[in-house]
C-alpha cells in the first residue's frame, strides 16, 4: 500500500515538474537540468520519508520518472 501511495505522489510530482518546465520554456539547459535534479531528489526524499528503504526508494523514483516521461512522449506523439 505504501508503494502505491508513493507512486501516485511521485506521478503528481512529475506532473508538477512537467508544468514548471513548460512554464519556463525559455530557460537554458543548465537551469532545466538543475530543476530536474532537484525534483529527482524531492521524489527520492518523499519515497524515503514515507518508509521505503533507500534502495527501494531509488528504484521507485527512477521507475516512476522513466515511465512518466516515456508515457508523456507517447501521448505528445499522438497529439501532435
Amino acid at each position: 500500500m505504501r508503494v502505491y501511495l508513493i507512486v501516485l505522489l511521485q506521478l503528481l510530482l512529475w506532473s508538477l515538474y512537467s508544468f514548471i518546465e513548460w512554464f519556463a520554456k525559455y530557460d537554458g539547459v543548465k537551469s532545466k537540468g538543475i530543476l530536474l535534479i532537484v525534483f529527482i531528489y524531492l521524489a527520492f526524499l518523499m519515497a524515503n520519508s514515507i518508509g521505503l528503504p533507500k534502495k527501494y526508494a531509488l528504484v521507485t523514483t527512477v521507475t516512476t520518472m522513466l515511465s512518466f516521461f516515456a508515457l508523456q512522449k507517447v501521448v505528445w506523439g499522438f497529439i501532435t
